[in-house]
Formats: structure tokens, sequence, C-alpha cells
């Protein structure tokens, strides 16, 4: 060890150090009203249709 650094001390001002935080947010106990409200079930469906393309038979000959 290098013996400038040695013998180096340093020293902290305690009044640059960081206080405790004693001011906490109060705890409320307040949430946001549970709703239950939901988008409106739909049992709408697009119509099945059973409308299929004409089968056709034809084949390359």
């Amino acid at each position: 060890m290098n013996p400038i650094l040695s013998n180096f001390s340093v020293t902290v001002d305690n009044s640059l150090l960081p206080k405790p935080c004693l001011y906490q947010l109060p705890m409320t106990n307040y949430q946001l009203p549970i709703t239950n409200h939901q988008s409106p079930i739909t049992n709408h469906q697009l119509p099945i249709t059973n409308d299929q393309l004409p089968i056709t038979n034809y084949q390359s000959n």
C-alpha cells in the first residue's frame, strides 16, 4: 500500500449525511371502490350460416 495513502483519513461531517425521514405519508386505508361493473356479457355471435361454396367436382383432365 502506498505510504502516502495509508495515513489518509476521511472525516465525515454528520450534517451532510441524509437524516432519517421521520415524516411518512399517512397510512390511509382508502382504496379505490371495488366496482363489479363489467362489460355486458352479450351472447351475440355472428349468425352461424351453413352456406358453403358450392362443392364442385371438377377434376383436371
